[in-house]
């Protein structure tokens, strides 16, 4: 704590020269409203129990003295903030300045007080204590003064000089706990450096983390890229349209994967991923890769916009619509011409959802229905499980797939789920 000590000089009855004092630092804490208050009913209280129309706190500056509180009393000329030079020869300077108590039972009478200024405000009579803080700075004083000669009996002197203590342990314990607030203060600036140096340390791994999440998600993207291309170089080699359509449905598989990763690549958020952004880049892939087909149907999206999963919910989702547009798109519409495939997404709570996909083609033949199942539907159902749903199938007017399943948070949590 900075001291910023500062002095004054006092006039004190009887000394040829002023004398120097040290007076309330800058460093000291202020008295505060309820302390103020607390010690106007102590200085009412003495006026009335004196029956004198005065009792004052005052406080030292470097250069004046100001009345810090005055009783509420009748004829009582002071009020708190009059303040008078130093070195006027007031009752109070001597008080300071001899750090001692001063009785004056008649300043009119008593030649070393009748210049006294307090005798032009009818104030003869003085009795007044100087009030200290613990380190010996000087607060002020505290006194009574009355219009009568008064000679203060033992019992007053007592009684102001308990008061006195009392007003100098409230200024010893405004020390403490300003200390007390002072070392909290410091502790608190230590504890929030602290926290600031943890905080730019973890916003630096977050940013390292993103760097590295970011990349890590574009080099999938180009190596499923890469994948993609060794499949078509492959099928460039083979012939018969059952292989080459076989490549086209392991090449959308593997893009559904690239899409997604491209999308948390190029959004920087890798937790959350826009279902419908998602479908949407999955079934213009869709339509590109099945351009041959694009004449005799189109398709929509009805998802909503706020709709956000998991990573690991994405990929089985894309997978899933991947596989059921994909039939959807070679088989449906061999004899429709304006086909339409619906993608739906609902949410029905907090945790579930409900996807519809269909179309208006021609439905699975019965033969189909009645024989082993390919690749694809085998997927499809491998991949509802994984989601911890289940499926309907209709081929009323088309084909309609309805899954409903539940968002997990965790990879690991779907598979604790379906085998526990």
């Amino acid at each position: 704590m900075v001291s910023e000590q500062g002095y004054a000089r006092v006039k004190v009855s009887g000394e040829a020269f002023p004398v120097r004092i040290p007076v309330t630092s800058r460093s000291k804490p202020e008295v505060s409203r309820h302390i103020q208050d607390k010690w106007q009913g102590i200085i009412d209280s003495i006026a009335g129990c004196f029956n004198i129309p005065a009792a004052l706190i005052m406080s030292v500056g470097e250069e004046r003295i100001s009345v810090f509180i005055s009783s509420r009393t009748e004829g009582n000329p002071y009020s708190p903030g009059d303040s008078e030079k130093l070195n006027m020869g007031l009752y109070c300077e001597t008080v300071m300045g001899s750090g001692e108590m001063l009785i004056v039972p008649d300043a009119e009478k008593d030649p070393a007080w009748d210049r006294n200024p307090d005798i032009k405000l009818g104030m003869i009579s003085y009795m007044g204590l100087p009030v200290l803080w613990p380190d010996g700075e000087v607060f002020g004083t505290i006194c009574v003064l009355d219009s009568c000669e008064n000679f203060y009996s033992e019992s007053y002197i007592s009684l102001i000089t308990v008061i006195r203590d009392s007003i100098e342990k409230d200024l010893e314990d405004l020390i403490l706990k300003s200390r007390e607030l002072e070392e909290s203060h410091e502790k608190l600036e230590t504890t929030i450096a602290a926290l600031n140096s943890v905080n730019r340390q973890l916003e630096k791994s977050l940013r390292e983390k993103d760097l590295l999440l970011s990349e890590v998600h574009h080099r999938v993207k180009n190596n499923l890229q890469i994948i993609i291309s060794l499949i078509d170089l492959q099928a460039m080699n083979e012939t018969g349209d059952m292989i080459h359509s076989r490549f086209r449905s392991i090449k959308t598989r593997i893009q559904s994967m690239g899409i997604l990763h491209n999308i948390l690549y190029k959004s920087g958020n890798f937790e959350r991923v826009s279902v419908k952004e998602y479908t949407e880049m999955l079934m213009n892939n869709l339509e590109i890769t099945f351009h041959d087909k694009r004449n005799n149907y189109r398709w929509e999206v009805n998802i909503d916009d706020r709709l956000i999963v998991n990573i690991d919910t994405a990929v089985t989702v894309g997978l899933i619509i991947n596989e059921i547009v994909t039939n959807s798109i070679k088989h449906a519409f061999n004899d429709i011409s304006n086909g339409v495939i619906t993608v739906q997404i609902l949410q029905l709570n907090e945790g579930t959802f409900c996807m519809k996909i269909r179309d208006n083609g021609c439905g699975i033949p019965d033969e189909v229905i009645a024989s082993p199942r390919g690749l694809g539907h085998e997927l499809i159902e491998v991949l509802v499980e994984q989601l911890n749903g289940f499926v309907e199938l209709s081929r009323n007017k088309g084909t309609a797939y309805t899954i409903v399943f539940d968002r997990v948070d965790k990879e690991d949590d779907r598979w604790l789920k379906k085998y526990s």
